[in-house]
């Protein structure tokens, strides 16, 4: 099989049911996401982020506001805190910054098959890999503590 290296560094097996997961999860039909994973083939050493490049150019053929938000889904680490209002996520300043989400619109957390939309506040001190959540939000998504959760924006914000 072909590895590939993650932003982290690390080399890991490529999966296509893992990228058809995240293609799902940006928004795609199931038989997009399938089509697209199925036609990706990714080199050996290749990065991450020149296959989500790849992604994101098929997925603009099928519909540009999919592209859109599949380039800019991030994967974050779910951490508990009590200082947070239920519906509403804490990730780094900075961060939400550089995505295209504006604090008034609702944004879409998904944790498998399970999704929560809640409203998106931005904090200095939140390390800029983690998202803050209410612990009834993580019991509504079916997550533990550290669990890498997805953030989809709202399509009407990528357009």
């Amino acid at each position: 099989m072909t590895n590939v290296r993650k932003r982290t560094g690390k080399v890991e097996e490529f999966s296509k049911e893992k990228l058809q997961r995240s293609i799902k999860a940006a928004g795609a039909p199931e038989s997009a996401a399938m089509k697209i994973a199925s036609d990706i083939s990714p080199v050996e050493g290749m990065t991450t982020a020149v296959l989500r490049e790849q992604v994101g150019k098929e997925l603009e053929r099928v519909n540009p506001t999919l592209s859109k938000n599949y380039l800019y889904t991030r994967r974050l680490t779910a951490k508990k805190t009590e200082n947070i209002s239920e519906g509403v996520a804490k990730i780094n300043t900075e961060l939400m910054a550089s995505l295209p989400i504006d604090g008034r619109s609702p944004v879409k957390l998904v944790a498998g098959p399970k999704e929560l939309k809640v409203s998106m506040i931005g904090q200095p001190d939140i390390v800029p890999q983690n998202i803050a959540l209410h612990q009834s939000d993580m019991a509504k998504l079916g997550i533990a503590e550290g669990t890498r959760i997805a953030i989809v924006y709202p399509t009407e914000r990528t357009q």
